[in-house]
């Protein structure tokens, strides 16, 4: 059990906790291309609904990070920035320190794998790199991953935000194989506790 935001979870809530246990890697279509759009500032060749409502005022500690969460959140239809802090709220607290790394070596604000990232991450703020440890990187990183696995899992049956939310968790692969979120206790719980906490805390 760990402590993430003042929220006891009694699941490894970071990207891949199951990858962690099985070696599996979440196979998603690469986001390279999204990658090299960071040299404007990561939305460069990149499309924004710009249809859901931001977070609750100063519900996000940092205004910069809230800024960064409303923008993103609007990445694709199946995300919103209610859903995107929700889940970065889990997986870090919004803590934006080099101590933050799971028990699984997950790191960072958003919790990737440093396998995962070395495939995923986005260089968000156009300065050259792809910072596991920068919020800047870390949630467009989070918003872009989420949206690829929502778009690599448009056709399994149920709810495509939960089949999103499963596949940022367990793998994509798995939530096909199932076909919806797969039969683990903490996938299940993961999907759950996000879209609770995303309409309780973050929902306008």
């Amino acid at each position: 059990m760990r402590r993430a935001g003042g929220v006891f979870v009694g699941v490894f809530l970071c990207v891949g906790g199951i990858q962690a246990m099985t070696g599996f890697i979440p196979t998603a279509p690469s986001v390279a291309g999204a990658a090299q759009s960071g040299k404007s500032g990561g939305s460069e060749g990149l499309k924004f609904t710009g249809t859901s409502a931001p977070v609750r005022s100063e519900s996000v500690p940092v205004k910069r990070y809230e800024s960064l969460i409303n923008k993103w959140g609007n990445k694709c239809e199946t995300l919103t920035p209610a859903l995107l802090a929700s889940q970065l709220y889990q997986e870090s607290g919004f803590r934006a320190d080099r101590n933050t790394v799971s028990s699984a070596n997950a790191k960072g604000f958003a919790q990737f794998l440093p396998s995962t990232w070395a495939v995923h991450g986005v260089d968000g703020n156009g300065d050259g790199r792809r910072d596991i440890w920068d919020p800047e990187d870390a949630i467009p990183s989070a918003a872009v991953y989420d949206c690829k696995l929502a778009a690599y899992t448009r056709d399994v049956p149920g709810d495509r935000v939960s089949n999103m939310l499963a596949s940022y968790n367990a793998g994509s692969n798995k939530v096909k194989k199932y076909q919806g979120i797969p039969p683990y206790d903490e996938t299940q719980n993961y999907v759950r506790i996000i879209k609770r906490v995303a309409g309780e805390r973050f929902e306008r």
